[in-house]
C-alpha cells in the first residue's frame, strides 16, 4: 500500500523545517511495510495546483495531511482536486484537527480525520481506511506512551537540504526530546497528554544519524519546555560533550526552569539559543496567562544568557483578557530592559472562536498598533541594529534577509485593519 503526507503550502512562513509530525506517520508506516513519500510544499516552494498534481502523478491509496487552522482553505482545496482526478482517501491530521474537530466533520473531501498522536494506531487505521472496513469519520487511538519504540522520524524523506532558520546559518532540523506538557497558560491549544521523556541516549544517537547523514549542525528540540526534565537534560549535555559531537542546539523553555548552573551546562554542551515565552511585561497578566514567574527571576536569566553568550528570543503576546493600554506599554518597556537577542510580539488570539471572553478592555485596533509600535522601539535601535549586524556578519546574510522577512510580515498583520 501507496501513502504520501502531505504538508501544505502556507504564506505565512516565511522559514521552515522539519514537520515532525508526518515525518513520524511516516517512518512508522514504513517500518509496517508501506510505500511512503512526503511532499513538504513551503521549502520546496510548491503551489496548490503543484502540489496536487504530484499527489495524482504519485497516485497514492490515501493521503495523509496536517494543518494549522490557516492551511484549512488550502488543505481543502487540494482534497478537492484530487478527489475529482483519482480514487483514493484523504485523511487530516495535525493541531487543528485534533482542537477543531467538529469544524471539519462536514468537509466532504476528508474521509477521516485522525486526532492526536496517532503513531500507535495509525498503520491499522490507514489499512482500514483503504481497505473500505468500517471506520468511523473521527479516530482517536492511545498516545504511544514509550517513545524510545518510536522509530526515529524519516528524515530521509524530507527536503532537509532546504531547511533554514532565522537564527542560525546551520543546517538544522527540529527534533522531539519529550511530549506532553504539565502546566496549563490560557493562550494554549496544544493538546494535554502525560509528559513523556525519550532517554538521553536515545535522543544523542538521533543526534549523531542527523550530523553524521544529513550535515545537521543545529538542533531545535520541539518539545513544549525542553529543561523541564532536568536530570535528563544534565545527562544528556554530558553525552555530548562525551562524545565531542559537534552541532549546536536550542530549544524553548520557561524562565523558572532555568538557572546559572544549568546553562553553564548547556552552553559547554553546543547551546546557542533559547526562546523564553515571557508573555507580559506585568506580573499579574503573566500570572492570569499561566506564567506565574517574578520579573527578578526573568530579568536574572536573560542576563546570565547575555553573559554566556546563548542567543536568547522572549516571545510576547499583546492584548491578553483584562489587558490595559498602560500594560503592554510596560510590556515594551521590560522588552527593552531584558535585551533579548530577538523579541517577538505577538496579537493574543484565542485558537477557536467564542473560546473565551476576552479583550473587553481594549479593542484590536489598539492591540495592532501597539503590536507595531513595539516591533519598531525594539529593532529600531542604533544598539540593537549594530548587534543583529555583527551577529548576523559572523554567519550568514540570509539570516538578517530571513528576520526582516519576518518582522515585515508580523508589522503587516498587525497594521492590517489600522
Amino acid at each position: 500500500m501507496k501513502a504520501t503526507f502531505v504538508n501544505p503550502p502556507s504564506s505565512s512562513n516565511i522559514y521552515s523545517c522539519t514537520h515532525l509530525g508526518i515525518a513520524y506517520c511516516a517512518a512508522v508506516l514504513r517500518k509496517e511495510g508501506w510505500d511512503v513519500s512526503i511532499i513538504d510544499s513551503q521549502p520546496m516552494g510548491l503551489s496548490v495546483d503543484d502540489v496536487a498534481g504530484m499527489l495524482i502523478k504519485e497516485q497514492p491509496d490515501i493521503v495523509g495531511f496536517t494543518a494549522y487552522k490557516n492551511q484549512i482553505d488550502t488543505v481543502t482545496e487540494i482534497a478537492k482536486k484530487v478527489k475529482s482526478d483519482l480514487d483514493c482517501k484523504i485523511s487530516l491530521g495535525g493541531v487543528h484537527a485534533t482542537v477543531a474537530t467538529k469544524s471539519l466533520l462536514d468537509f466532504d473531501c476528508f474521509d477521516n480525520i485522525i486526532m492526536g498522536e496517532s503513531e500507535s494506531f495509525l498503520p491499522k487505521v490507514f489499512r482500514g481506511i483503504v481497505m473500505d472496513r468500517d471506520v468511523p469519520k473521527v479516530v482517536k487511538g492511545k498516545y504511544p506512551k514509550n517513545l524510545d519504540k518510536l522509530p526515529f522520524p524519516a528524515h530521509d524523506l524530507l527536503p532537509i537540504e532546504k531547511y533554514h532558520l532565522p537564527y542560525t546559518n546551520k543546517r538544522p532540523s527540529y527534533l522531539s526530546g519529550s511530549r506532553g506538557c504539565p502546566y496549563n497558560c490560557f493562550f494554549c491549544s496544544i493538546p494535554k497528554n502525560p509528559m513523556r521523556f525519550r532517554t538521553p541516549e536515545n535522543i544523542l544517537d538521533e543526534m549523531i544519524y542527523l550530523n553524521s547523514k544529513f550535515g545537521v549542525k543545529f538542533i531545535n528540540f520541539s518539545d513544549e519546555v525542553f529543561s523541564l526534565n532536568r536530570k535528563n537534560l544534565v545527562y544528556l549535555c554530558d553525552l555530548i560533550i562525551k562524545e565531542k559531537l559537534d552541532i549546536a542546539w536550542g530549544g524553548q523553555t520557561r524562565c523558572d526552569l532555568v538557572d546559572k548552573e544549568l546553562l553553564r551546562k548547556m552552553r559547554s554542551a553546543g547551546c546557542e539559543y533559547i526562546l523564553f515565552g515571557v508573555e507580559s511585561g506585568v506580573y499579574r497578566i503573566r500570572k492570569f496567562l499561566g506564567k506565574d514567574i517574578s520579573d527578578q527571576v526573568i530579568k536574572n536569566v536573560f542576563e546570565i544568557c547575555n553573559k554566556l553568550d546563548i542567543d536568547t528570543d522572549a516571545n510576547f503576546i499583546l492584548g491578553s483578557p483584562s489587558e490595559t493600554l498602560s500594560d503592554m506599554i510596560k510590556t515594551l518597556e521590560f522588552a527593552l530592559d531584558l535585551n533579548p537577542t530577538y523579541c517577538l510580539f505577538h496579537e493574543y488570539k484565542p485558537y477557536l472562536a467564542g473560546s473565551s471572553d476576552y479583550r473587553k478592555e481594549i479593542d484590536k485596533v489598539v492591540v495592532r498598533r501597539m503590536v507595531r509600535k513595539s516591533y519598531l522601539n525594539f529593532y529600531i535601535r542604533p544598539n540593537q541594529i549594530k548587534r543583529l549586524i555583527i551577529k548576523h556578519k559572523k554567519s550568514d546574510m540570509r539570516l538578517a534577509i530571513d528576520f526582516l522577512r519576518i518582522i515585515r510580515s508580523s508589522f503587516r498583520k498587525s497594521t492590517k485593519t489600522i
